[in-house]
């Protein structure tokens, strides 16, 4: 049972923290092979992974906990951005720069959020 729990936690863990950096740096555009695409095109398929192997190891039952896991850690990551970009920066660039990557980053947030519904209806 230990290992279990164990297993759960970590995938857990593995699954926010690439949810979340996925969300924050899609903001940046790369150009690959003459298309451009988010930059975050290699860690939010990981995602998929990290929830596909716990599916497979612990049942749906974990992988939608994982999921859900992620997701609340991303909304409360969201929500504390959202009040520090009431608060001035000492540095105009730094504030517009900051700025301009948090309203990026709620359109990212809301469509990631939508493809995980989906995805987890669907599967």
């Amino acid at each position: 049972m230990k290992s279990k729990n164990f297993d759960l936690v970590l995938f857990s863990s593995v699954f926010a923290g690439l949810f979340v950096i996925s969300n924050v740096i899609a903001v940046k555009e790369v150009q690959i092979l003459g298309m451009v695409v988010a930059s975050s095109f290699i860690t939010y398929p990981l995602t998929f992974v990290v929830s596909n192997i716990v599916n497979e190891r612990l049942g749906i039952k974990e992988a939608r906990k994982v999921v859900v896991s992620g997701l609340i850690v991303m909304l409360v990551i969201i929500l504390l951005l959202g009040l520090t970009y009431y608060f001035p920066a000492n540095d105009i660039e730094v504030d517009n720069a900051y700025r301009l990557l948090f309203e990026k980053n709620i359109v990212i947030v809301i469509a990631s959020l939508v493809a995980f519904i989906i995805s987890q209806v669907v599967n």
